[in-house]
Parts: C-alpha cells; sequence; structure tokens
C-alpha cells in the first residue's frame, strides 16, 4: 500500500471524464524530456525518471487519462510539477488535496530508512506484485477446480 500523487486537468483526479490527458500527449512529453524513458517492461506508458547523481528509481506512469506515481519523494513531485505545468494540468493527491511545489510533501518514509537497509528497487516492486497476482490467480482456479471435482464425487 502506498500513497499516489497524480497529474490531472480534472477538478479531482479519479473523476476526470472529459478533461483526459491523452496517452498520446504523455508519450510526447516523455519522448521530449530527457530525464524521462519509457519502460515496456512495466507497460507502454511507464516512464523512468532518470535524475543524475541519484540511485533512488523513480517513476511515472499514465492510466485513464491521469499521470501518477507512487510515494514520491520531492524531486518526483518537481518533475510533476513541470509535467502538470506543461500539460495545463495540476498535481493532487489521493484525496485530492493540491501539490503546487516541492516543500509541500513531506519526504516519504523510504528515504528515512536506516543507513544499514537500502531501498528496493521499483521494478522489483511491480514485478513482484505482478507474480503474487498470478499466484493469487491461480490459487482460485485450483480451489475453484477442487470444489468442481468433489462435487463431481
Amino acid at each position: 500500500m502506498g500513497y499516489d500523487l497524480h497529474i490531472t486537468r480534472a477538478e479531482f483526479w479519479a473523476e476526470n471524464e472529459g478533461q483526459e490527458i491523452s496517452a498520446e500527449e504523455w508519450l510526447e512529453v516523455v519522448h521530449s524530456d530527457p530525464l524521462l524513458a519509457i519502460n515496456n517492461l512495466n507497460g507502454p506508458h511507464f516512464a523512468e525518471l532518470q535524475l543524475p547523481n541519484s540511485d533512488t528509481q523513480r517513476w511515472l506512469d499514465w492510466c485513464e487519462g491521469n499521470i501518477f506515481t507512487k510515494n514520491p519523494d520531492r524531486k518526483t513531485l518537481g518533475k510533476m510539477l513541470q509535467v502538470a505545468s506543461h500539460l495545463g494540468a495540476s498535481v493532487q493527491g489521493d484525496d485530492g488535496e493540491s501539490y503546487e511545489d516541492v516543500d509541500s510533501l513531506s519526504e516519504p518514509a523510504a528515504a528515512r530508512l536506516p543507513a544499514d537497509r537500502e531501498p528496493v528497487s521499483t521494478s522489483g516492486l511491480l514485478k513482484r506484485e505482478t507474480r503474487w497476482s498470478w499466484v493469487m490467480y491461480a490459487l482460485v482456479i485450483l480451489a475453484v477446480l477442487a470444489v468442481n471435482l468433489l462435487d463431481l464425487w
């Protein structure tokens, strides 16, 4: 579980019908920005944010007319504010609160990890979440098959 920030043209990001940012607009931004690069392993609109002198993986993704990220730090919020300005949009939190500058965001818990703990790569988390989803899906199918087999006996 985490907290998402959204780039949106809507008054509330989850109700953006008629005010969507198109996938084409997003890809145009990505292709014109040297700090953004599509990573197709996580989807056709998933862009990694490649900041100089940074070993932390940051990302932005497009979905249903909004651009979002999970648990952003201030550098990611700074890029989101630039993208939002370019697209005539704003940055909102999950609850619709507005972010207008990087100081409006406290650093995420990952940035406050003890020195002896390394943050986990975002792409690794996404791959694990996907694998876990498939495992759960397979278990549900097995359970349904088991119930059906028991009914046959």
